[in-house]
C-alpha cells in the first residue's frame, strides 16, 4: 500500500514538471525611450524644416500624428525593435499663427509623443540702404538685397536701367544711371515687390554743373601701400619684389609700392632705418601693408603675393576710405615743386607723407644679376618720413599743401614719381586681423587710408569710384 502511494505521488510530480515546462515566459510591457539628445518638444523653422526623431523601442513600433495635418510628413511610419529614426519634414507656415501637432510613437500599448511647434513665417526683406545720391555725370549703383522670398522690381523713370537680370534670394543688383543734363536734381524710385508688399529705394541725381562737389557723395578710389625693406646685397629680396609686383597686378594696380633700401645698399635711403626701428624690422626682406600688417618672405613668391593681396582686400572690406588725393608737380633744373589737394570726409587727426621715388634703375642685385632693374626706390622724404600731422576740424574739408624738393643730379628725373599717402587713426574702428600668414601691427594708432603716385610733371586728379 505504501509503495502504490509513492508511485502515484511521483507521477503527479512528473506531470507537474512537464506542464510547467510547456508554459511561455511572461511578456514584459513594451518600452520606448527617446534619445538623450532628443527633447519631447521640437521648434520647427517657420520657413520649413527637416529633422529626425531618434529613439529606442523594445518591440515593433509605428508612428501616427495626433491629428491629420498636411504640413508634417513622417518617414518611415513603422519599424522593428531596437534603434528607431523617424525623419520629419515640415512646410513653410503661412497660416499666420503658431501651429502644433504631436508625432506619436506607439509600441504595443505604450506611446511617446514628440510635440512639433512651428511659429508663423515672417518674411525677411532687407536692403543695404533705402536711398542714395549720385552725381550729375551718372554711373553705376549697386543695391544688396537679403531675403528669403522671391521678388521682382520696377524702375521709374527710364534714366535708371538694370545692368543685370533679377535672381531671387540674397543678391546684388547693379543699375546704370544716365547723365543728368538738366539744371535741377531729379529723383527716381526702384521698387522691389513680393506679392502685395513693395520696398522702395529712392535715388537722387544731382543737377548738371554740380560736379565739383561729387567727392562729398561718391566713394574715393582706394589704393593701398606696400613698404618693402630690402637691399641689393640681400639674396632673398628679389623674391619679395616679384611677389609684390604680382600682388599689384592682381589688384589692377591699386597698390603703391615703396622699396626701402637699408644700410650698405647702393640705394640706401635715410628713412629706412627710421621706419625699421618704428616697426621692429630685423630681417630683409620684410613687407608692410597699409602699416597694419607685416608680411614675411615666404619661399614661394606666390604665397607672399597671396598674403599681401588678402591684407589689401581686408583693408578695402573693413576700413572705408575717407580721404582722397589730388597732385600736380613741375620740375626745374634741380628742384621739383609739388602741389597737393587733400580731401577729407571725416574730421580728425591725420598724417601725410610725401616721398620721391625712382624707377628703372639698372644695377647689381644679389641672387639676380648685375643689370637687375630696380623700381619704386625711395630717394627722398619731402615731409618727415613718419608723416606730417594734419588736423581737420570739420567733415568734408579740403586741405591744400605745397612742397619743394631738391633733386640729386645722379637721379633720373624722367623716371621719378611723387608718392603721397595719408594715415588715419583707428579711433573707434575695430581692428580686423584675419589673414593667415600676416603678422599684425597692434601697437600703432594709425593705418594707411589712401595713397597715390604720379610721374614728375604730370597731373593726377582726384579719382572717384
Amino acid at each position: 500500500m505504501e509503495k502504490l502511494l509513492y508511485r502515484i505521488s511521483a507521477g503527479v510530480l512528473l506531470i507537474a514538471i512537464l506542464w510547467s515546462c510547456t508554459q511561455e515566459s511572461p511578456t514584459l510591457p513594451a518600452n520606448i525611450e527617446l534619445s538623450s539628445t532628443q527633447g519631447s518638444v521640437v521648434e520647427a523653422n517657420p520657413s520649413g524644416d527637416s529633422f529626425s526623431i531618434r529613439f529606442t523601442s523594445s518591440a515593433d513600433w509605428n508612428v501616427r500624428l495626433s491629428e491629420a495635418v498636411d504640413w508634417v510628413v513622417c518617414s518611415p511610419l513603422e519599424g522593428k525593435s531596437g534603434a528607431g529614426n523617424v525623419k520629419v519634414q515640415t512646410t513653410m507656415n503661412e497660416s499666420g499663427a503658431l501651429r502644433t501637432v504631436d508625432v506619436e510613437i506607439y509600441s504595443g500599448d505604450v506611446s511617446v509623443p514628440v510635440t512639433i511647434k512651428q511659429d508663423k513665417f515672417v518674411p525677411t526683406f532687407e536692403m543695404d540702404r533705402t536711398s542714395d545720391e549720385i552725381s550729375a555725370k551718372g554711373g553705376e549703383i549697386t543695391i544688396v538685397i537679403n531675403t528669403d522670398i522671391d521678388y521682382d522690381y520696377e524702375i521709374v523713370p527710364d534714366w535708371i536701367k538694370p545692368l543685370e537680370s533679377k535672381v531671387p534670394r540674397k543678391y546684388r543688383h547693379t543699375f546704370v544711371v544716365e547723365p543728368n543734363d538738366l539744371p535741377e536734381e531729379r529723383t527716381g524710385v526702384i521698387s522691389f515687390c513680393s506679392n502685395s508688399t513693395c520696398h522702395a529705394f529712392s535715388l537722387t541725381q544731382r543737377a548738371a554743373g554740380t560736379e565739383a562737389d561729387d567727392w562729398k557723395y561718391d566713394e574715393f578710389e582706394h589704393r593701398s601701400l606696400a613698404l618693402r625693406f630690402t637691399a641689393d646685397w640681400c639674396p632673398y629680396c628679389p623674391y619679395m619684389a616679384t611677389a609684390f609686383t604680382s600682388a599689384k597686378n592682381s589688384l589692377d594696380g591699386k597698390l603703391e609700392i615703396v622699396s626701402l633700401h637699408g644700410g650698405d645698399s647702393s640705394y640706401e635711403f635715410s628713412g629706412t632705418d627710421v621706419l625699421a626701428r618704428e616697426y621692429g624690422i630685423t630681417n630683409y626682406p620684410t613687407g608692410i601693408i597699409d602699416k597694419r600688417a607685416s608680411i614675411p618672405n615666404y619661399s614661394a613668391p606666390s604665397t607672399t603675393a597671396s598674403v599681401a593681396t588678402q591684407v589689401v582686400q581686408e583693408t578695402l572690406d573693413n576700413y572705408p576710405v575717407v580721404t582722397g588725393i589730388e597732385c600736380n608737380s613741375t620740375i626745374g633744373e634741380d628742384a621739383a615743386d609739388i602741389d597737393t589737394k587733400l580731401y577729407f570726409k571725416k574730421a580728425g587727426d591725420y598724417k601725410v607723407t610725401v616721398l620721391l621715388l625712382e624707377d628703372k634703375i639698372i644695377g647689381y642685385q644679389a641672387n639676380a644679376s648685375s643689370d637687375y632693374e630696380h623700381n619704386d626706390i625711395a630717394r627722398l622724404a619731402v615731409t618727415s618720413i613718419s608723416g606730417e600731422d594734419v588736423s581737420v576740424a570739420e567733415d568734408y574739408s579740403i586741405v591744400e599743401k605745397s612742397y619743394s624738393a631738391e633733386l640729386d643730379p645722379a637721379w633720373n628725373a624722367e623716371n621719378m614719381r611723387v608718392l603721397i599717402y595719408i594715415e588715419r587713426k583707428y579711433g573707434d574702428q575695430e581692428r580686423v586681423c584675419d589673414v593667415s600668414g600676416a603678422n599684425y601691427i597692434r601697437n600703432k594708432p594709425t593705418y594707411v587710408d589712401n595713397a597715390l603716385s604720379v610721374k614728375f610733371g604730370e597731373y593726377a586728379p582726384l579719382k572717384l569710384n
